[in-house]
């Protein structure tokens, strides 16, 4: 008999704990709120029927008892009013309301909880999705991005997610403080994407876990392995260490493909709004392909277009800047400028390279 009496204990004892953690909390809340509303309905037409009350009457009295205020201006008179107000109030619906009320704040703080530890879903539709982060200085290099990304007018008012691990117990102050939410989990996981809504993102950037390596190259093929696999309507911008891996990673899902340069984030966001001028960019990075050659040369009085067209036309490069007397380098000035200069910043091919008397000869013409 103890026995049975034990194991009966057990079984419902375990059953309690299983009703604790078990469905969402939102469920709890309208199952207590229709209990409130049944019981609250049954008094106010308790007191309509028994105590000759008008609705508007038996509905002020209701709720003065359930909250118990108790103003005192109605009460229930009768014997069978006062029975069906403990049947229907004091006895059920004010414990109800308070665990409702209890259920409600618990709600509310799981919920913020979940929201801060990147566990929550948001179900955002053309958002921009920020896949992984940098290996090292990642806090630094995202603020930067995100900076960039909000004070870009075709981006600015676009809602921003972060996929990353790497934050399980909530972004840092200063991420939180520029409006980005983010998912905690790998990005290299399809329910995660899921999560994260990839199929409606408008743009979505896959960062290179550690620029300084070319494995990272795998987990990105990974990322896009997956996003393969679904139907994107973003434009996807992808971080790639070894260039041997471009046309992989263009056959995948990626629409435009970069190197990692940490100390520019402007990268990313001139990718994301005019797709090509990253490549104009990475040029000006690197010696091959076109590069940037500073010439001395000795120009006074002289209009910036007619320096930029004679070199042009003599397919010398392209002309970007110049360097006045004092020392100061001026970018694309006015086209009706006139500008003394004693150096000019050419763009010029590696493979034709002008000399600094070819520049200087050119010149001569506008003397």
């Amino acid at each position: 008999m103890l026995h049975s009496g034990s194991h009966f204990y057990r079984r419902h004892k375990k059953a309690w704990y299983g009703r604790q953690t078990r469905g969402a909390a939102r469920t709890r809340l309208l199952s207590l709120s229709l209990i409130l509303l049944i019981l609250l309905l049954m008094h106010i037409g308790a007191m309509v029927l028994i105590e000759s009350l008008s609705l508007w009457e038996a509905t002020w009295l209701t709720l003065t008892t359930i909250t118990t205020v108790g103003y005192g201006d109605l009460a229930a008179d009768s014997f069978l009013g006062q029975l069906a107000t403990v049947a229907f109030l004091y006895i059920p619906g004010i414990a109800l309301l308070g665990q409702f009320l209890g259920e409600y704040v618990d709600y509310r703080i799981t919920r913020r909880e979940q929201r801060l530890q990147g566990l929550w879903r948001w179900n955002m539709k053309d958002h921009i999705l920020i896949l992984n982060t940098p290996l090292h200085d990642g806090e630094l290099y995202l603020q930067r991005l995100l900076e960039q990304i909000s004070s870009t007018p075709e981006l600015s008012e676009i809602p921003i997610q972060i996929l990353t691990p790497i934050y399980p117990e909530g972004l840092p102050p200063e991420l939180q403080t520029l409006g980005v939410v983010h998912y905690s989990g790998t990005p290299t996981n399809s329910s995660n994407l899921e999560a994260v809504n990839a199929s409606e993102a408008k743009y979505i950037f896959v960062i290179s876990h550690d620029a300084n390596s070319i494995n990272p190259d795998s987990q990105t093929i990974d990322i896009l392995e997956h996003l393969s696999s679904i139907p994107l309507k973003a434009y996807v911008v992808a971080e790639c260490v070894d260039d041997e891996n471009r046309k992989r990673f263009i056959r995948l899902a990626a629409n435009t493909v970069i190197r990692p340069v940490r100390a520019y984030p402007e990268l990313v966001v001139r990718a994301l709004v005019a797709p090509g001028t990253e490549q104009v960019l990475e040029d000006l990075f690197t010696y091959h392909g076109a590069h940037q050659n500073r010439y001395k040369v000795s120009l006074k009085a002289v209009l910036w277009k007619d320096v930029v067209c004679t070199i042009m036309q003599a397919g010398l490069g392209t002309v970007l800047a110049y360097v006045e007397t004092s020392g100061k380098l001026i970018t694309s000035p006015p086209a009706n400028k006139e500008v003394e200069a004693v150096a000019l910043i050419v763009m010029v091919r590696q493979e034709d390279e002008p000399s600094q008397e070819s520049i200087q000869a050119c010149l001569l013409t506008l003397a």
